[in-house]
């Protein structure tokens, strides 16, 4: 049973969060409970899936890439079962979880997402549930900066997995959609900080797009929106709901 009124927890940074609209909607939407088994892929400091823990009561497990972010999470949220290792290469081997969840910036850099989709059926039980989180400001962040970054658009033609492609995906591959909706409030962020979040999105992908075009892409965005007092909302985290088709090959490529 969740706890309807057990949304204060202790973060990182040693402040209390009570907004917990995104996990309450996640637990109710995939029926999440006691008995419930969940990972979360890039779980980063293990917030989403300590809240999942909390709040539900299921056996959760987290997973990150990165060492530091693992540790840190594990003396945060010692109720989740965190764990060391890249999407690609998931460590368990047999159906073991009703739940699996995974966050569109996961999706987008997987060189090949068929194959991580492949490895989510394998380890989902029958009629087990994976939850795509695609963060809406993330996604208007992105395409305002390949404006700037043009080399960043010819990376997605080239391979980089845009929304439309890993639903699609998703699906041949013996994962059924659901449900898509939005959950949480989102934010509104004024100019500055808006220029700031681009200005990083350009330097995460400078060995990409090269010095020169970065430099370039940093005037004009200046240019563009240096002063000017406008703001920018994101309705909040759009949640995608997939069921595994119990007759599903496992082995299926979309290469066939």
């Amino acid at each position: 049973m969740m706890h309807e009124n057990a949304c204060r927890i202790n973060w990182v940074d040693g402040q209390e969060e009570d907004n917990c609209a995104t996990s309450v909607n996640l637990i109710r939407t995939a029926e999440i409970g006691p008995e419930s088994t969940v990972l979360e892929i890039g779980c980063g400091l293990g917030q989403l899936c300590g809240e999942i823990a909390y709040l539900s009561g299921a056996q959760t497990f987290g997973m990150d890439s990165g060492h530091i972010t693992v540790e840190k999470a594990r003396a945060v949220y010692p109720a989740v079962t965190f764990l060391y290792g890249y999407a690609h290469a998931i460590p368990f081997s047999e159906p073991a979880f009703d739940v699996v969840i995974l966050h569109q910036e996961v999706l987008s850099e997987a060189l090949h997402a068929s194959s991580l989709f492949s490895a989510v059926i394998r380890i989902l039980k029958p009629s087990g549930k994976l939850l795509i989180l695609a963060d809406t400001e993330e996604q208007a962040l992105q395409q305002v900066a390949l404006r700037y970054f043009p080399s960043l658009i010819r990376l997605n033609k080239n391979g980089t997995q845009d929304e439309e492609q890993i639903m699609s995906d998703a699906q041949r591959i013996g994962l059924h959609l659901l449900c898509s909706h939005v959950v949480g409030a989102g934010n509104v962020i004024k100019n500055l900080s808006f220029l700031k979040k681009i200005r990083h999105f350009g330097a995460l992908h400078l060995h990409q797009t090269g010095e020169k075009e970065y430099i370039e892409g940093l005037l004009k965005i200046e240019e563009d929106y240096f002063g000017h007092p406008s703001v920018f909302s994101h309705g909040g985290t759009t949640l995608s709901v997939f069921v595994k088709d119990v007759s599903a090959d496992n082995t299926l490529s979309l290469t066939a």
